[in-house]
């Protein structure tokens, strides 16, 4: 008996909770593997599961988890998926489409351009303020995120090459493949089941994009950055389009710690391109991206 697209056929609310289910199921054996690796580097200690949390004050363990999820949480589910959902894995999650080198040169400029302008829109994002009653809410939020950005910094900071060249593979690599297989490969698939609209597809998708990052003051460039890849899926009809502008902007993320991770100074003044003062560079960079965006729809439709 084959499971192959068995529900290939089925409503959009049963799949939505099938793949919930599919991350779960993911979720699961993150967990167990996460336990087994604490139980491994503590000895067969037990004393390690009650501060299972300081492991994450831990730059290899962080990597390591970091790793896994994007596995567990992410990459297998969306196989899992598309093999339920699809007729051929492949071609549910536009995997065999080639993109022309014209495309491929775009989107990596492309994604570079678009840097000052997220800067902007990522203040703009911060400087969003909650009423005075939900000050509770907007305390949690920003704890989250100094939490989030401190465990960043730890995993991020490569004392070697070594070091960073693991980085690069696994949040220039293994996150963005993961992400976009699920995110653009298979909930953009799902809600075609209840959307005609293509445009209105893409923006739902990127905000749940965005939202399942938990950072709040990152939310809104998160979903322009999401309905981006999103319209690239849509314009190439490959994966491959927005896993790399993906990669671009997690490699470029990681490069830039790596350069500047001994001075901070040097690292504000990169993130803060195109903010302040300097607000033209962001006006510069959305103006560029639009062009490039432009060429790009226009080349896909030449071939």
């Amino acid at each position: 008996m084959t499971f192959k697209a068995i529900f290939k056929d089925s409503s959009f609310l049963f799949q939505i909770l099938m793949l919930i289910c599919l991350v779960l199921l993911g979720m699961f054996v993150l967990t167990v593997l996460f336990d087994l690796i604490l139980w491994i580097k503590g000895g067969f200690s037990t004393k390690l599961f009650v501060d299972s949390l300081a492991v994450f004050q831990s730059a290899e363990m962080i990597r390591i988890v970091m790793f896994f999820q994007s596995i567990c949480l992410f990459f297998l589910p969306a196989i899992l998926a598309a093999y339920l959902f699809g007729d051929n894995v492949s071609a549910y999650l536009h995997t065999k489409v080639q993109m022309k080198s014209q495309v491929i040169l775009l989107v990596v400029v492309s994604m570079v351009v678009l840097l000052p302008f997220l800067n902007f829109v990522l203040q703009l994002n911060e400087s969003l303020k909650l009423p005075g009653s939900l000050k509770a809410v907007e305390d949690w939020m920003m704890k989250m995120e100094e939490d989030r950005q401190q465990m960043n910094e730890i995993m991020l900071y490569a004392p070697n090459i070594s070091v960073l060249i693991f980085n690069l593979i696994v949040v220039g690599v293994i996150v963005s493949v993961g992400e976009e297989f699920i995110f653009r490969g298979v909930l953009q698939n799902i809600f075609h089941k209840i959307i005609r609209n293509e445009h209105l597809i893409i923006w739902v998708v990127a905000i749940i994009f965005s939202a399942v990052h938990f950072q709040f003051y990152g939310f809104i460039p998160r979903v322009l950055l999401g309905a981006y890849l999103g319209y690239l899926l849509y314009y190439t009809q490959s994966i491959w389009a927005p896993v790399l502008a993906h990669f671009i902007n997690n490699v470029l993320g990681v490069l830039t710690y790596y350069i500047f991770q001994n001075s901070d100074q040097q690292i504000d003044r990169i993130e803060n391109f195109g903010t302040g003062s300097g607000w033209w560079w962001a006006l510069i960079s959305l103006l560029l991206w639009s062009l490039i965006f432009i060429q790009i729809k226009k080349t896909c439709r030449e071939r």
